[in-house]
């Protein structure tokens, strides 16, 4: 789903701005105006607050302190997190971008960079409290940010769909950028300096089947490599001139690899790693002591500059991207699903700085207005063995806390739903079934007869109920779970949900646009023409004869004749979709991958994606009310909204002028008008969609500016105007 940074336009105006004021003035005046704008509590995105994991789910790619309490973290989704407090507190920092980021760096305390895909890179002179995109003239995947001093800069990547890795490199703080291809390289994972001009790049190449260190010794303009087959290089550190390590992993069997150097790069010696898994991050708080972090929470300390590594405790499996150490006894790891863990005492022991779990979730269900349930679970290949894990949350406040439920299940958990507000049924892999009878506190174990996954769960009263799954398995139970028998839909499939509308008529959908129906409570199944080859995950019906089913590729059905005939709607989307719900008989929503979440306001004509914060795949969504719902997806995701997902909330600010726009509806151009303010008073003006995504933002100096808009799409927009800390809101009509 495009995220708001991408739709950004530029449109040619007419301004005035003063021709002696500097460009280095007119930017803090806009950054001033920014800070302003973000706490008179306008809110320029949808709605859908965190609320498991916390502070939030995005992944974490790297960490960085300018002191011992201020530090930063950046990862998907444009994610960029302050501390000032030692990591006790986190505040997320709009970054404007939704491309994920990979690296971030501080040249003081003021200030700082972070980079990642498609050529990004931010910077902020405030200490994070806004950022600006800098122009890298590059599509480069950046992946590592190292400075030299105030001024210069290295940035480490690859450029897209090319075996080149790249090294930008900056003298004006990230004025400008100048490329330089390095060859037998696919990906520069790390950039490391030891001084001004020397330099070391960590890669993998893929073409010659091995890993790659590059070393520069006149700031950039030449690099030379050292090939290291067989492994990839994904962080390199030095500890002086000649001392320095880089940690991997192996390409075929993916055990971690640490290497060592003790003559400035030219021969790189592998030392044993005790076939740990991917290692990603090292960093030395002195020549002697070390530490690597990596997947499964893979923490590793040397105190005799890599002759032997202990494994630490990191009290995680998940996985760790990026470490940190403030000084000799304190440090930050970061990590999947926006993990972050603090030591005090030199890695003896970590703390998680986060809460809730990270397990994904794959179903959310609420019985009341503030009593829900979401299940999930964990799977992960360790030492080859799978490992398996259901979990089972349950909010009694409306989601401000969820509660891992007792009882140790070793499977995977799809699906959750409750006949009523005490009993309740789950079911998973290997055919697991499971039932409380007293809201969650306990789970019994059914008996399904089958080994085979079960995807959905439903019931239409207390006694019977329905699972579907893989290899066409259909079951049915009349006594409340005790037996189930097993149904033939006539049919080879994999069933992916199943839904209701009475006693006796159910749908169910699944692969290669399947869809079944049953007018006898099961006993027999009939297939529907559903026009589509791509596979269904979700079915919902607002009342006997209107339906809708989602799947691949944005697929979007309806019916209106309980499908008789079903219809494509258009989407908007290519994301796969897992999840349907109308929370009345025109307002739906569709979760999907890349964080999507479409809404419609009347019965599916018009979709409209929702801006969300996080691009996880959000697997199943659920309305309480026609304002209050959740979604939960991967990496233990659980969204809330109050207000319907909708996005744009005009501010109650007082206004400082009478802002016209004319003419209004408007096709080619429409100006903004403003009077009580003079042409020496800065302003900056804001023009946003329905769904709060900024189309445009500049500094005016006039009382009156024309904005060429034949580049917007047709519909409603917003315009804010801030003059002096104050501000208006207008509307108007593009046709």
């Amino acid at each position: 789903m495009p995220g708001c940074a991408e739709q950004f336009l530029t449109f040619p105006t007419r301004q005035y701005i003063s021709n002696n004021e500097t460009s280095e003035n007119i930017m803090k005046k806009i950054i001033l105006f920014f800070i302003v704008f973000v706490h008179m509590g306008f809110q320029a995105f949808s709605q859908w607050t965190w609320q498991n994991p916390l502070p939030q789910g995005n992944s974490l790619k790297s960490v960085f302190f300018t002191d011992a309490s201020t530090g930063y973290t950046v990862g998907n989704y444009g994610t960029i997190m302050k501390t000032i407090d030692g990591g006790t507190s986190w505040t997320i920092l709009p970054s404007g971008t939704t491309n994920d980021l990979y690296s971030v760096y501080f040249t003081d305390p003021g200030t700082g960079y972070a980079a990642g895909d498609s050529g990004t890179i931010l910077k902020t002179i405030d200490a994070g409290a806004s950022w600006f995109a800098l122009s890298s003239r590059s599509t480069t995947f950046i992946r590592s940010l190292y400075f030299t001093d105030a001024n210069t800069g290295y940035a480490g990547g690859s450029l897209p769909f090319s075996y080149c890795g790249i090294v930008l490199k900056t003298l004006d703080a990230g004025q400008s950028w100048t490329a330089s291809q390095i060859a037998n390289c696919n990906l520069l994972s790390s950039v490391f300096f030891t001084d001004a001009n020397t330099g070391y790049a960590g890669g993998s190449d893929f073409v010659y089947y091995g890993g790659v260190i590059f070393k520069t010794i006149d700031a950039g303009v030449t690099w030379t490599h050292s090939m290291i087959p067989y492994y990839c290089i994904k962080s390199v550190y030095f500890t002086g001139a000649s001392t320095g390590y880089a940690v991997g992993s192996h390409i075929d069997s993916g055990y971690g690899i640490i290497l060592k150097t003790i003559d400035a790069g030219n021969t790189w010696d592998i030392l044993s790693s005790y076939t740990t898994p991917p290692l990603f991050s090292v960093y030395f708080t002195d020549s002697n002591t070390g530490y690597t972090v990596g997947e499964l929470g893979t923490i590793l300390k040397t105190i005799n500059a890599g002759t032997s590594w202990t494994t630490l405790s990191s009290g995680t499996t998940t996985t760790l991207n990026s470490v940190f150490f403030t000084d000799n006894n304190t440090a930050y790891a970061v990590g999947a699903g926006g993990a972050i863990l603090k030591t005090i005492d030199n890695g003896a022991g970590w703390t998680a700085l986060t809460e809730g779990t990270y397990n994904s979730l794959n179903s959310v269900y609420f019985t009341r207005t503030n009593t829900g349930y979401a299940v999930g679970g964990l799977y992960n290949w360790a030492g080859g063995v799978l490992n398996q894990a259901g979990t089972i949350l349950k909010t009694t406040d409306g989601g401000a806390n969820w509660t891992a439920l007792p009882g140790l299940i070793t499977n995977l958990l799809y699906s959750v739903y409750f006949p009523d507000i005490n009993t309740g049924y789950a079911s998973g892999t290997s055919g697991r079934i499971l039932k409380t009878t007293d809201a969650g506190m306990t789970w019994d174990t059914l008996s399904s007869g089958t080994l085979n996954g079960l995807n959905s769960i439903f019931f239409t009263d207390a006694n019977t109920g329905y699972a579907v799954g893989s290899n066409s398995t259909m079951l049915k139970t009349t006594d409340g779970g005790i037996i189930w028998i097993s149904i033939s839909p006539g049919t080879n499939t994999e069933f992916h949900s199943v839904y209701f509308t009475d006693a006796s008529t159910g749908y169910t959908v699944g692969y290669y646009g399947t869809i079944m129906k049953t007018i006898d409570g099961g006993t027999s199944w009939t297939i529907l023409p559903s026009g589509t080859t791509n596979d269904l995950y979700s079915v919902y019906f607002t009342d006997p004869g209107t339906g809708y089913a989602a799947g691949d590729s944005g697929t979007i059905l309806k019916t209106v004749n309980a499908g008789a005939i079903w219809t494509k709607l258009s989407s908007g989307t290519t994301n796969s979709l897992s999840s349907v719900y109308f929370s009345d008989a025109n307002t739906g929503y569709i979760s999907g991958e890349g964080g999507t979440i479409l809404t419609t306001s009347n019965g599916g004509t018009v979709w409209t994606a929702l801006r969300l914060p996080t691009g996880n795949k959000l697997s199943s969504i659920f309305f309480t009310d026609t304002r209050t719902g959740y979604a939960v997806g991967e990496g233990g995701t659980i969204l809330k909204t109050t207000n319907g997902g909708g996005g744009f909330i005009e501010s109650t600010s007082s206004s400082v002028s009478t802002l016209n726009l004319y003419p209004n509806p408007a096709i080619e151009t429409i100006t903004i008008a403003q009077s009580g303010s003079s042409n020496d008073q800065m302003s900056v003006l804001f023009i946003y969609g329905m769904d709060g995504c900024e189309f445009y933002h500049q500094q005016v100096k006039s009382t009156k500016t024309e904005i060429n808009i034949r580049s917007l799409p047709k519909g409603m927009y917003f315009v804010r105007l801030i003059v002096n800390g104050k501000s208006e809101t207008g509307k108007f009509i593009k046709d």
